[in-house]
Parts: structure tokens; sequence; C-alpha cells
């Protein structure tokens, strides 16, 4: 099998009015252009990046179509895959509003007991048919009618995990293949140089075992690596050399692996790449579908005695011993001589996934005054660094007020305190506030309007015209500690009724009790699972507002 010709066909109609279709193809050093055309319309091509940190040699050739109203207008693409082992997956979606759709997948009879397709994700209206011809030959026909185009919502997951595909394997018959494919763009230098000599021996140096010493070198690889991807061509699998990556002090996802398992090995660890698709943006495991989409990411493992210990380089704020949620339970390939090592990242570190707000308060006039502390862990720890590292520093302390004030507005906050000391397993923020809108007087009376549940996670999500699911860009447990001072000679009317859901969405508490003149409140909130299909989303919804509307309970406090 040396290739996979394309030829892509549509016909464009406008209903309403003239207007113009912008329609395009990808191609690359693997793909080639041999035929675009269309009416009136002259085709560019131009570079698809739009950054400067990954590079893959992704052109696009793009039309600008005139259309005339009730007039049928052909594009036609085509396209020549010169590397058929990438030719894996087909998206069924498209940018316009497609009436009809059919692909035709023809399978030469020579490969017809190897290659197959099936579908995935497919929705009311796809089928998928094969027919066998007399000459032995399999033709795939897939259909599909009246598909919306796909467009960008809140919230919504990657196409590659939640929109309709066509899955063409085979070209690898199993994962000894595809392992043999990807381990060929493996080199094994006899000697990894000079300068990785001198920074493992370093890095042994200051560790007092080995587990220290993995530990410290990963970490090393990921404060002093900057992420660059340049993936043109075999780069897209083949890992940079580690004293390349050393030298350049830069690397993608593979040269990083491959630096951090020439530091270990240089210090007599048995170190090892690992291919792995990463939760959230590749659908299949590698047995499930041996192929190469289903991996996006290599990182390493060092082998310690009967444990696997996994280890991304490209993490810049990864504690020790941390293993972020896009790598837990994944199918991973481990580097194994002639034939892989199968396994699968261990779901740890859940517990770890934590934001702790412990709040001191009294009640002050109209005001509610104190101190908090906010104590973030795990992927919560992480995504806070990662963005407070990606905005100028000035920039700063308007985004920790923000994330200390949330969900509230009237909101002061003053003397705040950052503790984030590198290679912690957390950050602490302490400030004091002063929350203007959440005490009123009516009389002798007092409302106090606490919300306990401030979690950024806990949201609802509109529904109103909306065509795909929803996925949690981050998902963590909050716990909650509040303690109120509340004036001299008041108590409390009426406690809220403790609350508490755990369903398929949401699991979480609220509690309250009162004990010399101070409300305590225990709270703790956690999504019960991050992908909501779209026929749930108003069910997922129903649980969010109860939660809320619980959080929001006012607490009146009276004369005793």
């Amino acid at each position: 099998m040396t290739g996979v010709r394309s030829s892509e066909n549509m016909v464009f109609t406008a209903r309403r009015a003239d207007d113009y279709a912008d329609v395009s193809a990808i191609y690359n050093e693997d793909i080639t252009i041999d035929k675009a055309s269309a009416p009136n319309a002259t085709p560019y091509y131009r570079s698809m990046e739009s950054d400067d940190f990954f590079y893959d040699g992704s052109r696009i050739c793009f039309m600008r179509v005139p259309l005339k109203q009730g007039k049928k207008t052909r594009v036609v693409f085509e396209r020549t895959f010169k590397a058929p082992e990438q030719f894996c997956r087909l998206g069924l979606w498209q940018r316009f509003h497609t009436l009809s759709s059919t692909t035709i997948i023809k399978v030469p009879a020579a490969l017809a007991g190897r290659i197959y397709v099936k579908p995935y994700r497919f929705r009311e209206g796809m089928t998928l048919n094969a027919d066998t011809l007399p000459d032995g030959a399999i033709h795939y026909t897939i259909t599909a009618t009246d598909i919306a185009p796909l467009r960008k919502e809140p919230g919504a997951p990657s196409p590659a995990i939640s929109e309709p595909h066509i899955m063409i394997g085979g070209y690898f018959a199993d994962t000894d293949e595809l392992y043999s494919h990807l381990a060929s763009f493996v080199s094994e230098p006899e000697d990894y140089g000079a300068d990785i000599s001198a920074l493992a021996a370093e890095l042994r140096a200051k560790a007092a075992d080995d587990q220290s010493l993995i530990d410290t070198t990963a970490a090393w690889v990921r404060h002093n690596i900057r992420y660059l991807a340049i993936e043109h061509g075999e780069y897209g699998v083949r890992p940079a050399e580690a004293s390349q990556v050393l030298a350049h002090k830069a690397g993608d996802c593979k040269g990083s692996a491959n630096l951090i398992k020439a530091l270990l090995k240089s210090n007599g660890i048995d170190a090892r790449l690992v291919w792995i698709g990463t939760e959230g943006k590749i659908a299949t495991g590698w047995t499930e579908f041996p192929a190469l989409s289903s991996g996006n990411h290599m990182i390493a493992a060092a082998m310690l005695g009967d444990s696997i210990i996994y280890l991304d380089g490209t993490t810049a704020y990864c504690p020790p011993g941390y293993l972020p949620p896009w790598l837990r339970r994944r199918s991973v390939l481990i580097e194994n001589g002639d034939r892989p090592l199968l396994s699968s990242v261990p779901d740890a570190c859940r517990e770890r996934d934590t934001d702790t707000l412990v709040a001191r308060f009294r009640i002050d006039g109209t005001e509610l005054k104190g101190t908090i502390e906010r104590r973030a862990s795990g992927v919560i720890h992480m995504a806070l660094q990662q963005t407070l590292s990606n905005m100028p520093p000035r920039e700063h302390a308007a985004f920790v007020d923000r994330y200390l004030r949330y969900p509230k507005k009237s909101v002061s906050v003053n003397n705040t305190d950052i503790h984030a000391p590198r290679g912690r397993q957390s950050m602490t923020i302490r400030a004091d506030v002063t929350e203007a809108a959440s005490v009123m007087r009516l009389g002798d009376r007092i409302l106090l309007d606490l919300k306990p549940i401030r979690s950024t996670a806990i949201e609802t999500v509109s529904v109103k015209d909306r065509r795909q699911d929803y996925c949690l860009p981050i998902s963590y447990t909050s716990v909650y500690d509040y303690i109120v001072e509340i004036p001299e000679g008041y108590r409390p009317e009426q406690l809220p009724e403790t609350f508490s859901i755990n369903d398929e969405w949401l699991r979480a508490d609220i509690e309250y009790s009162f004990s010399d003149g101070r409300i305590i409140c225990r709270a703790m909130c956690a999504p019960a699972s991050t992908y909501v299909p779209l026929r749930s989303l108003d069910q997922r919804n129903a649980s969010v507002r109860a939660l809320l509307r619980a959080s929001d309970t006012r607490i009146a406090l009276i004369p005793e």
C-alpha cells in the first residue's frame, strides 16, 4: 500500500441571495493537491501556522467561490495521501449546512482482507454499508443527511472525540506492527555526549536516592526546556536527539521525553519512551484501534523495581509524583525492545485535585470582613500557575483579585500574599477581604448572604440553540470552611437545612451549625462527570441549579 487517492466533490447552492463559499483543503509534505477547481475561483496556497511554537509544515489550498442564488456550483479537490498510515480517520463534520453527504472508500481486492472501515459516534441518518465486488474489492459507502454546520460553542469538546468519524484501520495488523513503525524512528546513540553526562552527574549529586533523582530530572526538563514543536514530515513521529534538545534548550513532547530518558539512562535508571493519546483529544486506545490516530503525545517512563513512573516533560508546573488528568487511565505503548509493553496509566492523584477555601469573617455594619486563605493543589494549582505565567506580571494582581472575589463582585481585596514555591504540591493565597453586598439590615434584622459555593467549575450551560456536547475544561474538588462571627446579642432565626446531592453529574454538600456566637459552614462540591452529552445538559443544569439555590440561601439573624 503506497498511497491513497482522494477526490472530493462539493455542490453548493445559495438559497436566499448571491453569496460566497470559502472552501479549502489541507496539504503538506505527505499530501499533495492534484486538482483544485471551481467556476470563477482561483486557488490560493498559504501557510496554516498561527503561532510561533508549533510548526508541522501544513498548508492550505483556499478558494473563495462565488455562488448564484438557486444555481448549483461544483467545487473539486483531488489529493494524494503519500503516507497511507496517516489515512486512518475522516471527520464527517462540515463548515456548511450539508443536505446530503456520500463518502465511498474503495479497498482493492489485494487489501480487502486487511483494511476495514468502521463508524465512530454516528448519528441518526448516518449509515455505513460494505459491498463486495465480483473481483473481491470492497466498497464502503457512508451516507449522511441534514448535517448542521460545526461551530464553536462554549465548553464544546474536541471534534476528535465528539463528532462523527469514519475510522480506517488495518494498515497495521496489530499493536506490534504499529509499535515497530513508531520505534523505527527512535535512534539509540552509543554515547549521549559530554553535556548530557555532565548534567546527569549534576542531577545525581543533588539526589538522595533513585526516586529523588527521577523527580529532579523530570523537573529540570520541565523548567528548562521551552516547548517548541517542529514536526515537519517525519519529525511528527521522530523524536529529536536528546543532545540537540539540551543544546537548543527547546523541544516538543518527543524531544523532552527523549532528554528525560537520556539523563536517567546516563545515571543507570531504566528509562523508556512512551506513546500515549491524551484524554479529551484522542478517542481510542492502542489495542482498541492500532493506528496513528490513537496517539498524539509522548512522555517518558522510569522503570523502578516493579513500578512504572510516568514523566511528562511538557507539564511545566507539574509537582513531583503527580499525574495530570489528561494522562490518567490512558492506553500506552512503552518502549520495550522488539515488542511493546502494553499498559495503561493508573488513575492516581485524583485526590490532589482540590481547591480549598478557609474564611474567617465578622459582620461589621453592612459588610462582611475578614481573611481568606485559598489553597490550590493538583490540576487547579497547575492551571493557576500556567495562567499567571502566560500574562504580564502587571496583570497578576487583577487576576488574583478576580479569583478571590468569584462569584461575588462587590468585594475589595487587600494585603494579598501568594506562596507558590517551585516544585511544591500546592500554592496558597492569603488576603484580607471586605464583602460589601453580603450583609443587609432590615430594621433590627440582619440578612447574611454567604454564598459558600464559589467554584468556577460549577456553572449552568445554556442549551438554547446548542448543538454540541459539553466538556468541563478542568475538574477538581472544592472544599469550603467558613466561620462567621455575628454581632453580640444576635442569633440565627433558622439555619438553612443541610443540602446534599450525589448524582451522575454532581457531588456536593452544604452544612451549617451555630456555636458561641459563630455561624460555621462546611461545604464541598465536585463534578461527578466531566463529559456531558447534549441530551443530558438539562439534567446536569438542574443539579447545578439546585446546588446554587442552596448556596444562595440567606440567613436571617434576629435579636436574642
